[in-house]
């Protein structure tokens, strides 16, 4: 079997969310209910624009990921930004089978990845946890769970897999990664990533923004400038900023 992507997003954000919404049937929030649902979410969101991380547990939540996805426990590479998880997805998806030497990918520069790559034309590998929007289903659904009292032993059974996902992504500090046939390359959170508030009330609209400096810095030193949620090069950034 080729190292071509897996249906790893398909399995958690659609089986597991269509599980959950059939358990806990959708009804209109009170007003109350929206403040409380909004609370945890953003009590959720402060912790994970920290950029705190456990390096064991982001391997334990992406092995986990593909466990309840039905598929074999994936050797994972460790990667200090999204531009060094690309270049190794690049390198590694047309093989049939994955390096035995595929560790060293971990330690290797940009330049000499892409000296690896070398020609060969460099496509886009999806990530797999792409930004915090999903925080808003995982906090949703904690709350209502906390509001329910009966539970039959299937239901629970499956609503475990879901606790243990939600615990595992919060203590592993999981940022973006990459679920290939046969191995995961997860991406360490960035150093910083500077956030303009929109709204007071509503964390949840958040957007990438800093007009004194890069908005987010990877831990390989790499940059990213951006104005009000939109990317930008340096140069737009200093004529517009």
């Amino acid at each position: 079997m080729a190292l071509g992507s897996c249906s790893i997003e398909a399995t958690i954000f659609m089986d597991l969310k269509s599980f959950l919404s059939k358990l806990f049937k959708k009804q209109g929030d009170t007003k109350e209910e929206e403040k409380e649902i909004y609370t945890l979410r953003d009590a959720m969101l402060e912790k994970a624009f920290k950029f705190e991380f456990n390096e064991p547990k982001l391997r334990e939540f992406a092995v986990y990921c593909y466990k309840i996805s039905g598929k074999e426990t994936p050797p994972v590479i460790i990667v200090d930004s999204p531009e060094k998880a690309q270049l190794i997805g690049n390198i590694f998806l047309p093989l049939e089978t994955l390096p035995t030497d595929y560790q060293k990918y971990e330690t290797m520069s940009t330049d000499d990845l892409k000296k690896e790559l070398g020609t060969k034309k460099k496509e886009y590998v999806s990530f797999c946890w792409r930004d915090f929007s999903d925080i808003s289903w995982v906090a949703y659904y904690s709350y209502k769970y906390s509001k329910q009292k009966h539970f039959s032993l299937k239901e629970q059974e499956q609503y475990n897999k879901f606790l243990e996902y939600k615990q595992l992504l919060i203590d592993s500090g999981m940022f973006v990664w990459i679920a290939l046939e046969g191995v995961a390359i997860i991406v360490r959170p960035p150093f910083y990533m500077d956030l303009e508030r929109v709204d007071p009330n509503n964390r949840g609209d958040d957007r990438v923004h800093s007009s004194t400096r890069p908005a987010l810095k990877f831990r390989d030193g790499r940059e990213y400038y951006f104005l009000h949620g939109k990317a930008k090069t340096k140069e737009q950034w200093e004529k517009e900023k």
